[in-house]
């Protein structure tokens, strides 16, 4: 027998006595079921706390390795714009060397054409 037993047995069964036993172990089992309220109210909010952290956590690397993927991709394009304007360049490179050969060409043409036109013109006198 629990002590509040024995209490309500040595005194007498009057109705307020028995009743204020029972408020007050139900007031103690009330304490007792908030106490344990709060403390899982508390676990919840830790574990709440900590996925919410973890997914700020998430979301920030993936916002850094998006950025990271986007200096690469401009890095990309800029290395590809540099390549096509090297090659762009090579292609004017080309057809300039291929008109100055040709001018060149051309000259010595006439060169030649004004020699022959000389020994020609010395033949004939």
């Amino acid at each position: 027998m629990n002590s509040v037993d024995r209490d309500v047995l040595k005194n007498s069964f009057s109705p307020q006595k028995h009743s204020l036993v029972f408020i007050n172990e139900a007031d103690k089992a009330d304490k007792k079921a908030d106490e344990m309220d709060k403390e899982a109210n508390e676990e919840v909010n830790e574990e709440v706390n900590e996925e919410t952290d973890k997914e700020t956590d998430e979301k920030a690397e993936a916002e850094m390795d998006k950025e990271a993927n986007e200096e690469v991709n401009e890095e990309t394009d800029e290395e590809a714009e540099a390549e096509m304007d090297k090659e762009a360049n090579e292609e004017v490179n080309k057809e300039t060397n291929k008109e100055n050969d040709e001018k060149a060409e051309a000259e010595m043409d006439k060169e030649a054409n004004k020699e022959v036109d000389e020994e020609v013109n010395e033949e004939t006198d």
